[in-house]
């Protein structure tokens, strides 16, 4: 029982240390078309909390329903690789990343291309120390995408750019907005209301993306906002 609890201590302690080796922010990452004939990226950023230098390589999964229409690009700290590119090619070596540095997400980030088609898909992306992908990842984080057959292009936001308020072009299956900043964070949420407007006026000037949710909690659209 004794050696029992000291493993349990051991795995609680040292294992819960590995876990936070290196990470991946944001954990989930949502694209959102908007309309269909449409590109979209997401910015990830990935950590090295370890006291080494970092070399590492990706890849990219689609799962069993992701339409075989849409195609991917990821891009990292060499180069946009080419679209439908699923591992890191080894032949132009291996992305660095210093002790205690964190990568820039307008570097690094998957884009995806749904040409034209609906659908709803899911990508995993993972980080290896070396092209070997038969190995444990380091660590690995997930994309949602989806398209729907409703084109919602004429929801738009107003005045853009803003300084003190914006508002919403009327549409009725919106419940929810959500600001975030350009590394990712949300910075202000608001429930949709009916001729509605919505504060900004503590926000720093600069670009910020406003999602749409829907009844569902699901993203309708995104767009971007400069305040000024």
């Amino acid at each position: 029982m004794k050696k029992t609890l000291q493993s349990l201590i051991f795995l609680l302690i040292f294992g819960g240390l590995q876990a936070q080796d290196y990470t991946l922010d944001p954990g989930v990452l949502e694209f959102n078309f908007g309309t269909l004939e449409n590109t979209t990226q997401t910015g990830y950023i990935l950590t090295n909390n370890t006291s080494s230098d970092l070399s590492w390589a990706w890849t990219v999964e689609k799962d069993e329903d992701f339409p075989a229409e849409w195609q991917l690009q990821v891009c990292d700290q060499l180069l946009c690789w080419s679209f439908d590119t699923e591992q890191m090619p080894a032949d132009n070596g291996l992305n660095t990343l210093a002790s205690g540095a964190a990568t820039a997400p307008v570097l690094q980030y998957v884009k995806v291309k749904n040409n034209g088609v609906a659908g709803t898909g899911k990508l995993k992306l993972c980080i290896y120390d070396s092209h070997d992908f038969e190995s444990e990842p380091l660590v690995c984080t997930s994309f949602s995408t989806s398209v729907a057959e409703e084109d919602i292009a004429d929801i738009n936001i107003y005045p853009n750019p803003a300084s003190d308020y914006f508002q919403l072009t009327e549409n009725s299956s919106i419940k929810t907005i959500q600001i975030y900043d350009i590394v990712g964070k949300n910075v202000a949420t608001y429930q949709h209301q009916s001729s509605g407007t919505y504060d900004i006026s503590n926000l720093r000037d600069g670009l910020y993306v406003v999602r749409l949710l829907d009844v569902n909690g699901k993203v309708a659209k995104s767009m971007r906002l400069s305040k000024r």
